[in-house]
Parts: C-alpha cells; sequence; structure tokens
C-alpha cells in the first residue's frame, strides 16, 4: 500500500481498503492510529495526515491551518472519542485535535520541546520529549503536568537517552523506546522504573535503532528495529519470543520501518483476508518510510 500504482491490478485487500478510486500517494509515513474504521498516518514528507476511510474506501488528507498547522507531523494517537493528539518536531509541540478537525490545545513550549509521540491512557497522556530526554504526564482534562519520567537522580540504567516512541499496557505502564540507549524502557504508573528490555548489538533481542513499541493484551512487547528492519517480541521478563518482517522489503519485509500499532477493534473487517483456517486474533500494522509498501498489515492469531 504506497499510491494509485497499487490500484492498476488491486488485490482484494488494497480495494478493500482504498476503494477503486484512485489513491493519492503517502509519501513518507511515519506514525498510525487506527480509530472508527479510520487508518491516520502521519506523512512527513507531505507535512499533513493521510485518512483511509475504511467504510467509504477513500483516502483524505487533514491538513490544519492557522495556528494549528502542521509542520513536521511524526505521531498520531487517537483517544476512545476520537480526539487526536499529533506531535510535530519542527513546531515543537503537541497539538490536539477534536474529531472535526478543530484544535482544542497546543502543549508544549516552542523552541523548548520536541515531542516525538504521544500515548493516552483514560485520565492522562505522555509525551516524549527529545529536547528533555523526558516523557511527561499531563491530565487529560485540563493538560495540566502531572509527572515527569524517569524521576529526579534516576540511575543512568534507568534514565532516558533518546526517548522516542511510546507505548502503554492495560496496568498503566508506560514503554519508552530509547534510540540513544539501544533499549527499551519500562516504567510503572507512578514513573518508577521496572526493567530494560533489549541492549546494543545486531543479535536477536538486541536493537541498533529501536523505534516504534506497542503491547498486546497478553502483555507481550512488540518493537520496531528500524536498522535489522524487523519487528522484535518480547515476554515481560525481556525474553525474546520471535521475530517477523526482513531487510529490502518484498512480500514479508520492511523498508525503514517507523511505527508500530496493534488493534483488536477491526479483526473482523480483515478476518476474511486470511485463510479460512486461521482465526486472527489482532491485527499489527508498520509503516515504512521507503520503498513500495509504505503500510504493512499483518494477522496474529492460531490455527482454527
Amino acid at each position: 500500500l504506497s499510491a494509485n500504482t497499487d490500484l492498476r491490478r488491486p488485490s482484494r485487500l488494497l480495494t478493500f481498503l482504498l476503494g477503486t478510486q484512485p489513491a493519492e500517494t503517502i509519501g513518507k509515513p511515519y506514525g498510525l492510529c487506527l480509530h472508527d474504521q479510520k487508518l491516520y498516518v502521519a506523512d512527513t514528507l507531505m507535512n499533513a495526515i493521510r485518512i483511509m476511510d475504511f467504510g467509504t474506501r477513500r483516502m483524505s488528507l487533514f491538513r490544519p491551518g492557522g495556528a494549528a498547522r502542521l509542520r513536521k507531523p511524526i505521531n498520531i494517537t487517537a483517544d476512545v472519542d476520537g480526539t487526536l493528539y499529533i506531535t510535530d518536531t519542527l513546531v515543537g509541540q503537541t497539538l490536539v485535535y477534536d474529531p472535526s478537525g478543530k484544535c482544542l490545545a497546543l502543549i508544549g513550549k516552542r523552541d523548548e520541546t520536541k515531542p516525538i509521540d504521544v500515548a493516552v491512557g483514560p485520565d492522562r497522556f505522555f509525551v516524549s520529549d527529545l529536547h528533555s530526554r523526558q516523557v511527561h504526564a499531563y491530565s487529560k482534562k485540563h493538560q495540566r503536568l502531572l509527572l515527569t519520567i524517569p524521576q529526579a537522580g534516576s540511575k543512568p540504567s534507568e534514565s532516558l537517552f533518546q526517548p522516542g516512541n511510546l507505548a502503554l499496557d492495560t496496568d498503566g505502564n508506560i514503554y519508552v523506546s530509547d534510540m540513544g540507549a539501544f533499549r527499551v524502557q519500562k516504567y510503572n504508573a507512578r514513573g518508577q522504573f521496572v526493567r530494560s528490555f533489549g541492549s546494543h548489538g545486531d543479535m536477536p533481542g538486541q536493537f541498533a535503532r529501536p523505534k516504534g513499541i506497542a503491547v498486546d493484551r497478553e502483555k507481550r512487547l512488540y518493537a520496531v528495529d528500524a536498522a535489522a528492519q524487523v519487528v522484535q517480541v518480547f515476554d515481560q521478563q525481556g525474553r525474546l519470543l520471535m521475530f517477523f518482517g526482513k531487510p529490502g522489503g518484498g512480500p514479508i519485509g520492511l523498508n525503514l520501518p517507523a511505527q508500530i500499532i496493534i488493534d483488536y477493534d477491526h479483526v473482523d473487517l480483515f478476518q476474511k483476508y486470511v485463510a479460512d483456517s486461521f482465526s486472527v486474533e489482532h491485527i499489527i500494522m508498520v509503516s515504512n518510510q521507503y520503498g513500495p509498501r509504505k503500510i504493512c498489515v499483518y494477522a496474529f492469531g492460531h490455527e482454527k
């Protein structure tokens, strides 16, 4: 899935995702989120958000103007009510929009923050800040700063050096991919360090450039390595369970992957596109910044 050239001889899945009309080209995708049958893609080349509507099978462009104008949107996250949180590294703020596209808030001060990703919980949201090398937790109601991670005086092994993408599990733990320390850090809901996943290297279970992360309902951690161009899956003890993808693209390959999302709410839309003997438990989507396949869709499940 990348451009209207994909529709010359479309597969059933591409036709389902995009419909039969010509589709605009996805430039350089990074962040992804899936909400209410719509896939939102942060396109850093177009400085806009691509929206793929699975219901209408149409692709549209979200490019607000004025003070809420996007200059380099990196990541996008949707709350359960459809509120959108977009991090923009050139603006230096996190922009919050309601489902109609109206700007509700600008989080952070220009030239003082460099937000990378947002993770949204029931009553608060978290923003990773490359400038301060921290993750900031805000209240959703008033956008008030509640917590900073890691806590003051943390050991180097518990700190963040180049915080990037974020993920939350069902217990409220926060996971942070640290590109500067080649690992993923886990903190509890109070901001206390829990453990690290991975280390520097090119062996299975290690990272050269960790980026997007996600946690499924079984608390398995999925971590993208943009250099190795694979997704590695860890249990909660930090043990590597499996990996998928491979360098260079191809039918199952990845090409400079960036973000990963896990979705349970839209499984029924994809079940009919897998073998009849396979039962889909959840959908995994990975963005690729280069190559012909900009968004890869995987099904995680089991034989019936």
